[in-house]
This record gives structure tokens, C-alpha cells and sequence, in this order.
């Protein structure tokens, strides 16, 4: 007998190539920032003629060589230069790589301006007023106002005069912000003094104060607080009602309301906005009261870059993030309050203070096109404080 060797040779293609990459930016939405790309190129001795794309985090699968041009997306804007790979499946050493410069699918004329008001309504202490504006190029959505505490809604700028309110009359200073639900880059304000006669408040309440508080747990969101109304002569046998961000607390006993502690959500900002009303009526008063800051960062699903609202950028940094993975929270829902999540070991390269736990609007510890539904239930909604510059 006998023994002998045989070099195994490479039975792979030794001359396979890829080149040529050639690409067109197709469907790009300024609506939600969304693009396609087609992408040709050029080769010979790919194995099989299937080849695999993938780059930026994204694996957009093997295709045939063949037919072409082939679809990649979607992309989010703004990305920068995501690059990409073309690989043979069978020789992953035969590949090429090359950048697509992401367009801009935003509005970059659309305008708001001249906001006036066109008309006033005075009645006791409470107001309410007419808006006109002039606008360009706004988006199917139409526009948001926020402003006086308050997100009035959306509107479409079509319909116009638009009225807004109740405003309480108070001698204070209101600031209104439109701004396009599409592009919140898009935006202008109104700021004016309290346009009628302040009437000393309410007829039937003399005075309010915060008796105790408020008090936050230990997460800074569910929070309590114990107020206190003096009623008028003509208000002595009348039940009240509190409003706190939202909350409501109907036909409370003013004598004893000092004692009661009610609950409501830190929305974020520095300050509340306590209003009492004289029950059945439309005569009500108001305070502010310092909030103390919070002390966590927490989740607002569909807030995925941490800006105090849902709209298009968030579209863009769910993208940003898809394939990434961490910790569940808690609450795995997509309802529109704060949300306790512990950080994740890993931030947007774009905004170095942002936790990429953000986009993960349902909790679930996964960040892909799930997390989208979010920003699209709650588009608009704010939670505190909007930076529109």
C-alpha cells in the first residue's frame, strides 16, 4: 500500500467580479423622510448569479444577478452616505462597496407667516380668539398649534379664521406656535398680552394655593398634590373642579380639598398649570406651580429622538437604529405617556446625548419596522417643551 497527498484546489471563480454600481434615488416622501433606491452594476463568474446586499445595519437579502434593477429600502433622510455591499453568496471574497448621498425628502419651501388675530371674545374670565395666517407648501396633514399650556390640535390652513380656546384672562403674556405636522421645521409664532380686561378672577373663588407638594415617586412621573380654594360669598355652597395637565377631578368639596392629594403625570416641564372651576360653570382661576425636574430619562413611544414631540425626524432615527437590540421595559405599549426604560449601552452618532433606547416605541427590546406604528399613532403629540428653531 501506498499513501498520497492531494491539494485541494479552489473550486470558487478566481476571476469573479463586481463593479460598475450605478443608482437612482426613487420614491422619496417628504412626508415621513422615507426614500427607495435602484441599483445596477456591472459583473462576471458570480457563482449561482446570486449576490447579497447589505450595509448601515440593514440586510436587504440575495437577489438574482440578473435582474436588474434591483430595489433597496426604505432609507430614512438625512442618513448621510450609508454605504452598502455587493457580495457573491457563494465568494464572499468577490464584492464591492458603494455610498448612496441621501437626499433631503423634506419640504424645503414650505412657509407660515403673518399670523394675525382677526377677532376676540370676552366673557368674564375667559377668552377666546380668531387666527389667520398665511402659508406655503404645507403638507397633507396641515398644521399643529400649541401654546397658552396647551395643544389646541390640528387644523387645516384652508379653514381659516380658526378660533382657539378658552384662554383664562389673566395680566400675562400668551405665545401661539404653528407649525406644518409634516415638517416642524416649518413653523412661526404669535405673541401677545392677555386681550381682555382682567375681571379679578373668578366670581365665586377668592383665592387658590398649593397647600403640599408636589411630591414625585421615584421615577419623576406620577406625581401628587394637595390645593386649596377660598370661595366668594356668592361661591359658598358650590362644588369645584380641578384640572391639572389633563387631569380632571370633578365637584370636589372646596372646604376639605386641601386634604385631598390628586394625582397626575410630570409632562416635563418646569412649571404646572392648576385651573379650578366653579362646577356647572364656566368661571375658573388659575396658578402655576414649580414641578421638581425629572430625575430619570424616560421613553415617550414614538419620540424616538428624545425632542419632545412624535413627527418625521423620528422616522429617521427609528431607521438610524433598526437592528439593534436591549433591555424590555415594563410596559411594552405604545401609549403616549413617559415610560420607565433603563438605557441601553449605545447612543445616536448623530446626537451623542440621546439613549438609542428611544427607539424602541413598543418596548419589546428590538428596534425595527414595528416601531414605527408608534410614531405614526401618536404624530403631533408633544410632551413638554418643542424647539422649533
Amino acid at each position: 500500500a501506498t499513501e498520497f497527498g492531494i491539494d485541494s484546489p479552489s473550486c470558487f471563480y478566481t476571476d469573479c467580479f463586481i463593479d460598475g454600481v450605478e443608482y437612482e434615488v426613487v420614491e422619496c416622501n417628504p412626508i415621513d423622510s422615507i426614500y427607495y433606491v435602484n441599483v445596477w452594476f456591472d459583473y462576471d463568474n458570480v457563482d449561482s448569479l446570486i449576490v447579497s446586499i447589505y450595509g448601515s445595519g440593514y440586510d436587504w437579502g440575495e437577489f438574482d444577478a440578473w435582474e436588474q434593477p434591483i430595489q433597496l429600502g426604505p432609507f430614512y433622510g438625512s442618513e448621510g452616505v450609508p454605504e452598502q455591499i455587493i457580495q457573491n453568496v457563494n465568494d464572499p471574497s468577490c464584492a464591492t462597496e458603494f455610498g448612496i448621498d441621501s437626499p433631503s425628502c423634506f419640504y424645503t419651501d414650505c412657509f407660515i407667516g403673518d399670523i394675525q388675530i382677526t377677532d376676540i371674545s370676552c366673557n368674564d374670565s375667559l377668552f377666546t380668539i380668531d387666527i389667520a395666517f398665511e402659508f406655503d407648501n404645507i403638507g397633507p396633514n396641515g398644521v399643529q398649534i400649541q401654546g397658552g399650556g396647551y395643544n389646541w390640535g390640528n387644523f387645516d390652513p384652508n379653514n381659516q379664521p380658526i378660533e382657539l380656546g378658552p384662554f383664562w384672562s389673566e395680566d400675562q403674556i400668551y405665545e401661539l406656535v404653528i407649525y406644518d405636522v409634516a415638517n416642524p421645521d416649518c413653523a412661526n409664532y404669535l405673541v401677545f398680552d392677555g386681550p381682555c380686561e382682567n375681571t379679578g378672577g373668578c366670581e365665586f373663588i377668592e383665592s387658590l394655593w398649593v397647600e403640599d407638594g408636589p411630591y414625585c415617586d421615584s421615577n419623576s412621573i406620577y406625581c401628587s398634590v394637595a390645593v386649596g380654594v377660598n370661595m366668594t360669598n356668592q361661591g359658598a355652597n358650590m362644588l369645584v373642579d380641578v384640572h391639572l395637565d389633563g387631569n380632571s377631578y370633578y365637584e370636589m368639596d372646596p372646604y376639605t380639598l386641601s386634604d385631598e392629594y390628586l394625582e397626575f403625570i410630570h409632562l416635563g416641564s418646569d412649571f404646572s398649570t392648576v385651573v379650578i372651576c366653579a362646577s356647572g360653570t364656566d368661571c375658573c382661576d388659575t396658578m402655576t406651580m414649580e414641578m421638581p425636574s425629572m430625575v430619570e430619562d424616560f421613553v415617550w413611544p414614538g419620540d424616538a429622538n428624545s425632542d419632545n414631540i412624535a413627527n418625521n425626524l423620528d422616522v429617521l432615527y427609528v431607521g438610524l437604529a433598526n437592528g439593534f437590540d436591549g433591555p424590555e421595559r415594563d410596559e411594552m405599549d405604545i401609549e403616549w405617556f413617559a415610560h420607565a426604560a433603563s438605557d441601553w449601552n449605545t447612543v445616536f452618532p448623530i446626537s451623542s446625548e440621546v439613549n438609542i433606547k428611544h427607539a424602541d416605541a413598543n418596548g419589546d427590546g428590538q428596534i425595527n419596522a414595528g416601531d414605527l406604528g408608534a410614531v405614526n399613532e401618536n404624530y403631533g403629540l408633544t410632551h413638554g417643551p418643542v424647539d422649533f428653531q
